[in-house]
């Protein structure tokens, strides 16, 4: 349908035909209306409505980037837009991609080399505290009194970081063997917890755990990359697009929301290389104190764990 509707426009260009993405099945004098599956670009982290007024106000008012960079913002926003918008991955995905060369530019490598290295620092320093994020809200949802119990154990007034100290500081073991066994019928919370304990515990652990997950960056925009020039060199469609526009858009909000929030709070950062070699010095700053063998307690977690947050 997407073809067809395509051809008609190249034919005809004022008034190009829509499709309605739901469709009723009938079987057997039974029908059902069948709703669109949600757009990729519509998963992941989002503000609520307030949230976005607000920080769309400060945003107005105190990002003060230099001239260059404001017109990289503008494009790449604009560029943003143009993928939620569409209905095709294909053209999402080389939205998005457009968006990194927009603002990050051509380096002394090679193009998808330069956008690993520009992007991997923030990534990798926000893992943590995403991980961490995702975990409080499903603690919270599970049972609130249980989750203010572990703000008030651990004494931490931040969600993310009492919850970050529940779960892998060495002081908490005996509370976090009575949560697991108010968890049996939520197994998978259970082990959520239980598995970042174990991985997490140390910095020798945390550094391998980081590390993995600085390949699957490496590798995720690397695919992203060779999809792109599938798309455009042989117009071919390719699999899995779904988790590759999904993944490309998390790179993109990451970069963007923390230089957004960095810009406001400093203007010392005011333009995208002098955020890309902050987060590049924060990030090897980070990985060089991992090397320790230290065990995580309630007094260090957040300098192990939670980097940028504890050099903020």
């Amino acid at each position: 349908m997407n073809t067809l509707a395509s051809f008609f426009s190249y034919f005809h260009h004022k008034n190009p035909p829509t499709i309605d993405r739901s469709a009723i099945i009938s079987q057997e004098n039974k029908h059902f209306l069948i709703e669109p599956t949600t757009s990729p670009m519509a998963k992941g982290e989002d503000m609520s409505h307030k949230a976005a007024a607000e920080m769309l106000e400060a945003f107005l008012k105190k990002f003060t980037p230099n001239d260059t960079t404001r017109l990289k913002f503008n494009r790449a926003v604009n560029l943003h837009s143009l993928a939620i918008q569409s209905d095709s991955n294909e053209n999402r995905l080389l939205n998005l991609w457009i968006t990194y060369e927009t603002l990050f530019g051509t380096g002394k490598t090679t193009t998808v080399v330069h956008i690993i290295n520009s992007l991997g620092h923030i990534t990798s320093l926000k893992y943590f505290e995403r991980i961490f994020d995702e975990l409080s809200v499903s603690i919270y949802n599970w049972n609130k009194t249980e989750f203010d119990e572990i703000k008030k154990i651990t004494g931490e007034s931040s969600d993310n970081d009492a919850v970050c100290s529940f779960c892998l500081s060495a002081e908490y073991d005996n509370e976090r063997k009575s949560l697991y066994g108010k968890l049996n019928d939520f197994p998978l919370l259970r082990y959520r917890i239980d598995d970042l304990n174990k991985n997490l515990n140390s910095t020798k652990n945390i550094l391998s755990y980081l590390e993995k997950h600085n390949q699957r960056i490496r590798w995720h925009i690397k695919r992203i990359y060779r999809t792109r020039n599938n798309i455009v060199h042989d117009g071919r469609n390719s699999r899995n697009l779904d988790i590759l526009v999904e993944n490309a858009h998390s790179y993109f909000d990451i970069f963007m929301d923390e230089f957004i929030t960095d810009n406001i709070l400093s203007n010392s950062l005011n333009s995208i290389p002098q955020a890309v070699n902050h987060y590049k010095t924060l990030n090897e700053n980070w990985i060089r104190i991992l090397k320790d063998d230290t065990i995580i307690t309630k007094d260090n977690f957040k300098k192990y764990l939670l980097y940028k947050e504890y050099c903020s």
